[in-house]
């Protein structure tokens, strides 16, 4: 799908998510410090498009899904702890056969939860911090 849209000349295509973005910033604007609370994306996102409570009407991007649920500070907090607990874990088995396979689920997880998917419903997302858990508790 990628290398269709880079050939057509689609790359900032936004299918769509234009919507979304514009419905969710503003919201996050509104409560920067402390945001709206646990899929408060959903609720801005069906008001802005006039529709009634739908749960898969989300943002579509894992920094804006967390900033409008959490605020700019903790939802910040979050996003470091989500990048620095693999990248911590993917340093301690560089030299393991480990390494690739939690290479490519962190290559998986936060390359889609850019661009689609939810945080919430991600279930590789928590297999993936478990793994990283479980290696940082090893000694190697």
């Amino acid at each position: 799908r990628i290398f269709d849209y880079f050939i057509n000349n689609n790359m900032m295509d936004g299918s769509g998510r234009d919507v979304l973005y514009d419905a969710v910033i503003p919201a996050i604007k509104d409560n920067l410090l402390f945001g709206h609370g646990i899929m408060s994306d959903r609720f801005f996102i069906n008001d802005a498009m006039g529709t009634s409570f739908v749960t898969s009407a989300y943002v579509h991007n894992i920094f804006l899904e967390l900033w409008c649920h959490w605020g700019i500070l903790f939802g910040s907090f979050v996003i470091l702890l989500l990048y620095c607990i693999p990248i911590a874990s993917l340093l301690k088995i560089r030299r393991n056969e480990k390494f690739y396979f939690v290479l490519m689920i962190v290559c998986m997880m936060f390359i889609k939860l850019l661009f689609t998917g939810s945080y919430l419903y991600e279930t590789y997302l928590y297999f993936l911090l478990g793994i990283c858990m479980s290696i940082k508790r090893k000694k190697f």
